[in-house]
């Protein structure tokens, strides 16, 4: 994209709006100062794809679809009626009807596609009857005026389509003709739409975009078991839902199933702040281990992208970007995730549905194209105009098979290296954005807690810092947690006296024996684990609702797995505290299978 300023006195002016009289300078750049270089050259046959379009009614439209435009004109020769679709700038592609679509041949940019925009009263959900139809390849609207011959311009203009407003199935595209007063139509004229009196209007059909069959692009995944990484996932049955859209199993479990979406936070204390001896959190409400739900979870693998582990270390999911399910291509369970570059979204009402979802237990059909598109982000706030995703068509999950409710665990043992750096010289993280509930343990000492049934929610984890990032616990009004920040030894430190508050109720963190348990993880008087120590993270993740689905998730723990051996080293004798720099030879002794010594220098 080229934006063109001019610099005058100080200020700039930006070139803006191009149109018959040339362009318009602005004091002030927006969306409309963009401009695309583009090389003419001839079309030729091998540069036409076809395309193919799932016909829906203009009724069944939804917000901010990108939709195909057509219409039908009689051949009096043939006694049959021709499809045309409306292009980018006005002319007429032949489209031809194979009964629930319409298919054409087109250039490898699809520049028929129109984004559908209603608009409603003011601070209601009622739609006023005013439209917007703006083409995504030349940003233009359609804005019929028969006054001067327009069809199209480069604001918006307000269209009526009556059709949706009666609820019918097609109907015609007219606007306010100010010079005329009276409302001007399209229909189509010799190769392009022309702009009619109302009275001769022509009826428009709606259609949504529809990809080849088989056209599904899988990512790249790494083993997770490989890096010391093992993930579990189990799947809630059915016959334990409720109304509200609640599983009575999980409830019953956690005790809590409000959730506190208007309240923009999570719900705290709903887990015990330490692992039991097997590795399990406790619900405070109701006194049952988290084993009872997570008990029957499934060894899985391969959810971590390897582009992006390749390329700087992380291991990564982000189900706004991709989309994975556990389905088999007989629809059968695996133990295996399967990535694909596609997006798709329950189809059910919530303002959750602008981007995809974490759906583990569903799969992508090709033939059920949803009608919502890719327009938000994990927080529901609207995608910028620069994402190369925004407006992207997503696949549909009927909304009666949805499978919402389901669990995630995952354990990894690392090393804090020194300084807290991986091998690419990052800091060392833990990230996570999504909902429902999300409970993150560190060497059995819970550092994160996300628990309850809420909208997206972030919590951070910097292990060269020491820092940590959680959401508020108390109501808010914005789209997401404002952010509250501590740090691992301080959450050591709390969570160590509310274990011992009945045994010693006088424990501050400066207490003897405070200060003596956290001298055994961090450096002394500071938040930062000690160099070269071994830990363990372990994270309890949840779906608890029935309207949206979102996790994210990245990391760059310095992982161990089985097999590989730490060593440390501990200097007595001398009163000489710096050898950081000393070089320690060493020989490793060990027993292998056969019960035979061997030496590795």
């Amino acid at each position: 994209r080229v934006c063109l300023t001019s610099s005058v006195g100080g200020g700039s002016l930006y070139a803006t709006n191009y149109g018959a009289g040339g362009f318009t300078a602005k004091t002030a750049r927006d969306t409309m100062s963009y401009f695309y270089f583009a090389l003419q050259s001839e079309l030729e046959g091998d540069d036409l794809v076809p395309y193919t379009a799932n016909k829906i009614s203009v009724s069944d439209v939804r917000n901010g679809a990108k939709v195909i435009v057509y219409t039908r004109v009689w051949d009096d020769i043939e006694k049959k009626y021709v499809y045309y679709g409306i292009n980018h700038d006005g002319t007429l592609v032949r489209l031809y009807d194979e009964g629930e679509t319409v298919r054409w041949a087109g250039t490898q940019i699809n520049t028929m596609l129109w984004e559908f925009t209603e608009y409603y009263y003011w601070f209601t959900n009622i739609p006023n009857n005013y439209y917007e139809l703006r083409n995504t390849y030349s940003r233009k609207y359609l804005a019929p005026q028969h006054s001067n011959g327009q069809i199209l311009q480069n604001r918006p203009i307000g269209i009526n389509l009556n059709g949706r407003r009666n609820g019918q199935h097609y109907s015609t595209i007219l606007a306010w003709d100010n010079y005329r007063y009276d409302y001007a139509g399209l229909r189509a004229g010799d190769g392009r739409v022309e702009a009619v009196r109302m009275s001769r209007a022509q009826d428009f059909y709606f259609a949504v975009m529809q990809p080849e069959e088989g056209d599904l692009t899988t990512v790249e995944t790494i083993d997770n078991n490989n890096y010391g990484i093992s993930m579990k996932m189990v799947l809630f049955p059915r016959e334990y839902e409720v109304n509200s859209g609640r599983n009575s199993l999980q409830t019953d479990v956690i005790g809590n199933s409000t959730f506190s979406n208007s309240l923009k936070h999570s719900t705290p204390d709903l887990m015990t702040k330490h692992l039991d001896e097997e590795g399990y959190p406790t619900a405070t409400l109701t006194g049952r281990s988290l084993k009872d739900l997570f008990g029957a979870a499934t060894p899985v693998n391969h959810l971590f992208l390897s582009e992006v582990y390749n390329e700087s270390g992380y291991f990564q999911y982000d189900s706004t970007q991709t989309f994975a399910t556990l389905l088999d291509e007989y629809g059968n369970i695996s133990d295996t995730f399967t990535v694909y570059n596609e997006l798709g979204t329950p189809e059910v009402s919530t303002n959750s549905q602008g981007h995809s979802q974490f759906m583990p237990y569903n799969d992508l059909d090709t033939s059920k194209i949803s009608s919502y598109t890719n327009v938000k982000d994990v927080f529901n706030e609207s995608l910028p105009l620069d994402d190369p995703r925004l407006g992207e068509q997503m696949y549909s999950i009927p909304a009666t098979q949805a499978n919402y409710h389901f669990g995630m665990e995952m354990e990894a043992s690392f090393v804090q290296s020194k300084d807290g750096k991986d091998a690419w010289g990052h800091d060392i993280i833990f990230e996570f954005a999504g909902d429902d509930d999300m409970w993150f343990y560190v060497d059995g000492e819970q550092i994160l807690d996300l628990g309850g049934i809420h909208s997206a929610l972030v919590g951070k984890i910097n292990f060269s810092t020491g820092d940590v990032q959680i959401p508020h616990t108390t109501a808010e009004t914005g789209n997401h947690a404002t952010p509250v920040y501590t740090t691992l030894r301080n959450i050591f430190a709390e969570n160590y006296i509310e274990r011992n508050s009945e045994t010693n109720p006088g424990l501050t963190i400066d207490s003897p024996e405070v200060v003596e348990y956290l001298n055994r993880f961090f450096k002394q008087g500071t938040s930062i684990f000690k160099d070269y120590t071994a830990h363990t993270m372990k994270m309890f993740y949840m779906e608890r609702g029935s309207g949206a689905s979102n996790l994210i998730m990245r990391f760059n723990l310095t992982t161990s797995s089985e097999g590989q051996l730490l060593l440390t080293k501990d200097i007595s004798g001398t009163d000489k505290n710096d050898f950081s720099t000393a070089e320690f030879a060493f020989q490793v002794f060990y027993r292998d299978e056969f019960e035979n010594f061997v030496t590795v220098k």
